[in-house]
């Protein structure tokens, strides 16, 4: 049985990369739930998905990504990794730049915690990105 703490909070950071480009979209959500995953992605649409351009999203099988309720934008595609293999997800050779400037330090409040997670992936470079997303033997697309 576990216990839970309703004053407990979490935040949840998203985001999709470009591999070439090392260009991210980062979104800080309460939760990381279908209706969350939802939000990503029209917001991901809206701001880069425009009329007569493809995306073509590379996700892990999360529960939340395989949500039967997802409307997925129609200029998005949807290719899921295969299950247990995380060395294939791009996303995560992103997180360790972004918990290194956050990680192992006492935050007064989760607002704080915000704030320093999302200063720090402002200072993420492209090219830093770019140098650990950029798999050799990703099609060109």
């Amino acid at each position: 049985m576990a216990l839970v703490d309703e004053r407990y909070e979490w935040l949840w950071l998203y985001a999709a990369t470009h591999p070439r480009t090392g260009r991210v979209f980062w979104l800080v959500l309460p939760r990381l739930d279908a209706s969350c995953v939802q939000l990503f992605l029209d917001a991901f649409a809206k701001e880069h998905a425009p009329e007569g351009k493809r995306i073509v999203f590379v996700w892990d099988g999360a529960p939340a990504h395989r949500a039967a309720t997802l409307k997925v934008p129609e200029r998005i595609s949807l290719i899921r990794l295969p299950a247990y293999t995380p060395e294939l997800n791009q996303s995560e050779r992103v997180w360790p730049l972004v918990k290194e400037g956050v990680a192992n330090r006492a935050h007064e409040s989760m607002d704080e915690l915000e704030q320093k997670v999302c200063s720090r992936c402002q200072k993420i470079s492209a090219a830093e990105v770019s140098a650990r997303t950029n798999y050799h033997w990703w099609p060109e697309l």
